[in-house]
């Protein structure tokens, strides 16, 4: 598929994310139950019911936290249900302002990727997901000290440590991918870890 124009890329993250552009590009949670126009192809299904977020923001929220933590071998992101865990977090517990910016992050990555690739994030190859996010990781970096003032951190450090705590505290990640017990016993202050084999997804 062709590359679009920047102006057409507005227009439709406009239209399929719910948000208003005014002076420059201004996303807000308005119209958050929209979908695409009926003429545009079906969509995929996430692996999860959004409740807030819209499909297309369920898909970008998926995708970004399947590349953060793959399935390989071992459950993945997906499989551990850390996308509806990040929907839930962003809107019941972030402050109005972290949730604004972590919807407008969505908007901003699901604009760049038709601009550049013609194609929305989740359909984009692996590879080109995670150049993307390599590169949103490296715009938090360079502005890690005005970020880390502030508080208000970049949607990439949102979306990371949301997927993170999400998939550590899942069933999956912690029985399958750390060590878990119930009644972890007595203290041990350290414990070399070749006697645990994993670290523990508990303490």
């Amino acid at each position: 598929m062709g590359t679009l124009h920047r102006r057409d890329a507005l227009k439709q993250t406009a239209a399929l994310l719910g948000a208003t552009v005014a002076g420059g590009a201004t996303w807000s949670l308005s119209g958050c139950a929209r979908e695409p126009p009926p003429e545009d192809p079906p969509l995929p299904s996430p692996s999860f019911q959004p409740e807030h977020f819209t499909v297309l923001q369920a898909l970008i929220v998926q995708a970004v936290a399947e590349r953060i933590i793959p399935e390989d071998d071992r459950p993945g992101a997906t499989s551990a249900g850390v996308p509806a865990f990040i929907e839930r977090m962003v809107h019941h517990v972030y402050r109005p302002d972290e949730r604004d910016r972590f919807i407008a992050g969505i908007a901003k990555l699901y604009e760049a990727c038709l601009v550049d690739h013609g194609l929305p994030y989740w359909a984009c190859p692996p590879d080109i997901q995670t150049e993307r996010l390599h590169r949103l990781a490296a715009q938090a970096q360079n502005s890690r000290h005005e970020w880390s003032q502030t508080g208000a951190a970049p949607f990439f450090i949102q979306v990371r440590e949301l997927t993170i705590q999400g998939f550590c505290t899942s069933e999956a990640g912690a029985t399958r991918v750390m060590a878990y017990t119930p009644t972890p016993g007595p203290f041990q202050g350290c414990v070399p870890l070749e006697q645990i084999g994993r670290a523990w997804a508990t303490g």
